[in-house]
């Protein structure tokens, strides 16, 4: 049985690019009337590393955009609102290109690769600005998630991840 998982595992199914894992998905049926225990069920389901990636995306774009909520909230308690309105700005933008990931929407590469772009846009701007004489901390924070949004950016983009020799030289 585990010999045939593998093995299913190693062949992509038509139409999906990369290797795909098949996972087991257990589920238990509804019980009988008159007894108390249903049976488990389980049935195998395809993860392709696309979908891997897509979530990756999301839930660093996510992640990003939590922090921003936190920077935008500091600083506009502190009465700093320019600051407070462009991390604000970046933010729903991060947001709305995250819901945009996580919906796998036809163009959610191009939505994450806008949105994550206008992002670092945003932080090299507020790094510029925080180095001419702002606290160390936002420095720092500007400075840190600067490159996760490279990162992040990289990762959503097509091909990233495939072998750099083409194959007219193999």
């Amino acid at each position: 049985m585990a010999e045939q998982t593998r093995s299913a595992a190693a062949t992509p199914p038509r139409g999906v690019a990369g290797s795909v894992e098949v996972l087991p998905l257990c589920y238990r049926t509804a019980a009988l009337r008159g007894t108390t225990a249903g049976t488990r069920r389980c049935q195998p389901v395809r993860v392709n590393n696309m979908d891997t990636r897509r979530l990756t995306v999301a839930v660093l774009m996510t992640l990003e955009a939590a922090s921003l909520v936190v920077a935008s909230a500091v600083h506009l308690s502190r009465s700093e609102s320019n600051a407070g309105i462009p991390e604000a700005i970046v933010c729903v933008a991060l947001t709305a290109g995250a819901i945009a990931v996580y919906r796998a929407v036809p163009s959610w590469r191009t939505t994450a690769l806008a949105a994550v772009g206008f992002a670092i846009a945003g932080f090299a701007l507020g790094l510029s600005v925080t180095a001419r004489g702002h606290s160390i901390g936002d420095i720092a924070y500007h400075a840190t998630v600067l490159p996760v949004l490279v990162g992040t950016l990289a990762l959503a983009m097509p091909g990233t991840g495939r072998t750099l020799v083409s194959r007219s030289h193999r």
